[in-house]
């Protein structure tokens, strides 16, 4: 399966998740199952998702989004399926977006508390 400009984690089932495109489609999560060297799931996005960031935060999948869109995507892998989130990511990134998830309680001095994303 030819795939280019992909983001990727690897899920907690130990597959490897991409946000990618390939021939046409810029839309694409393709999962890969390294043990039995196959790709046993693919699903179209609403958005594109090439040259976005996957960020693992407990059970969700968010995408991160290339500089030139805004719309976080949710990948849930237990039923590879992909949601856009309702908030629009307005923030100043590089050309390639970084994301690392870190406990909530390292921002539990801010105003409102941060309770994480379950």
């Amino acid at each position: 399966m030819p795939l280019c400009y992909s983001g990727c984690s690897v899920l907690p089932n130990m597959n490897v998740l991409l946000a990618a495109s390939s021939a046409g489609s810029y839309k694409m999560f393709s999962v890969y199952n390294v043990t039995s060297n196959n790709w046993p799931l693919t699903t179209n996005a609403t958005v594109k998702v090439f040259f976005s960031t996957l960020l693992l935060l407990g059970k969700r999948v968010m995408t991160i989004p290339h500089l030139s869109y805004s719309t976080i995507t949710e990948y849930n892998y237990l039923n590879n399926t992909a949601t856009n989130i309702g908030s629009q990511l307005n923030l100043p990134r590089p050309y390639f977006a970084g994301a690392i998830s870190v406990p909530a309680g390292w921002f539990a001095y801010l105003p409102n508390d941060c309770i994480g994303v379950q």
